[in-house]
């Protein structure tokens, strides 16, 4: 099992701008995530503050170490994808 789910070494999203979330995209993920969610009928309304506390407080603390590639006490990964158009993309 673990062979055959093996994610490849070298993502091909690293190769086309995939990053870390930081504070700086809130504003971006938040409006993606408003224009994603609209298409549904019942949703939760997040406002920046809430974006940053559900896809960023979980990031942990300090640098991550190169052994586990995590901080410490960090439960959550977001990461976003810049197109060249300068639109942010979540994903997590």
């Amino acid at each position: 099992m673990v062979r055959q789910f093996k994610a490849p070494s070298t993502l091909a999203l690293s190769r086309s701008g995939l990053r870390e979330m930081e504070d700086g995209d809130v504003p971006a993920v938040t409006e993606l995530f408003r224009r994603y969610m609209a298409r549904f009928d019942m949703v939760p309304l997040l406002e920046e503050e809430d974006v940053r506390h559900q896809f960023l407080s979980g990031r942990g603390k300090g640098e991550r170490e190169a052994s586990t590639g995590r901080r410490q006490g960090q439960v959550v990964w977001t990461y976003v994808v810049e197109a060249s158009f300068s639109t942010t993309f979540l994903c997590q």
